[in-house]
């Protein structure tokens, strides 16, 4: 009975985690996606790009979040999210887990997309232009945005450290990738997002007192 009853309470603890879980891996299934790369149909159909976005097609900056790119990447999806999404939600609930996720989703991606690379797009600029058309799918903006979120929240001498790490491998990231935007531009475009959701994760602790809390249950 106890052992089911703790079964229970983790059930409702990381109930939006193994929402998403369970959905990005029936769309893996669906799309054939969990075990080849996602095919060029799917994307155009589900993916966000800042041209969808100027064309008015504000649902892919939501349906692009239910896709991975396919093979590894949907594992490594599937791990990044059940940690960074499991831990925020532990941590602060279902309801601001959820928040977060989609915040950082939908203002990063759509931010991309109207602040940078579609008024470079538009000044002639090629790389931008690029990335402009590049359809990408994933969420990892959101689930960036709630690492960030769980890594503001730790104590000071934990944080420091952890919030170097991550902005030093990030821009490594970035800086790898961007040497073939041309022939990637998803990656960089997945990178580029990545390296703006974190910190926006942090922000987020910051405006919403969740260092605060944090350190009252310590």
């Amino acid at each position: 009975m106890e052992t089911e009853l703790n079964r229970t309470h983790t059930f409702t603890r990381l109930l939006f985690t193994m929402t998403l879980v369970a959905i990005l891996t029936a769309f893996a299934v669906w799309s054939d996606s969990h075990s080849r790369l996602l095919t060029e149909t799917w994307r155009n159909g589900f993916g966000f790009s800042a041209l969808s976005l100027a064309e008015l097609r504000w649902h892919q900056t939501l349906t692009s979040l239910v896709l991975t790119a396919g093979e590894r990447q949907f594992g490594q999806s599937i791990l990044m999210l059940s940690i960074s999404v499991g831990l925020c939600e532990w941590r602060f609930g279902s309801r601001t887990a959820a928040k977060v996720f989609f915040a950082s989703h939908l203002t990063v991606t759509i931010a991309m997309a109207l602040l940078i690379v579609l008024p470079l797009h538009l000044c002639g600029i090629e790389w931008a232009t690029a990335l402009a058309s590049e359809r990408d799918v994933g969420p990892s903006a959101g689930y960036y945005g709630c690492l960030g979120m769980v890594v503001a929240s730790m104590p000071h001498q934990k944080r420091t450290g952890l919030i170097v790490l991550a902005i030093v491998a990030l821009i490594g990231r970035l800086a790898i990738s961007s040497a073939s935007i041309y022939q990637h531009p998803a990656i960089v475009s997945a990178d580029v997002a990545h390296l703006a959701a974190f910190p926006f994760g942090m922000l987020l602790a910051y405006i919403t007192g969740a260092t605060v809390f944090a350190h009252l249950r310590r």
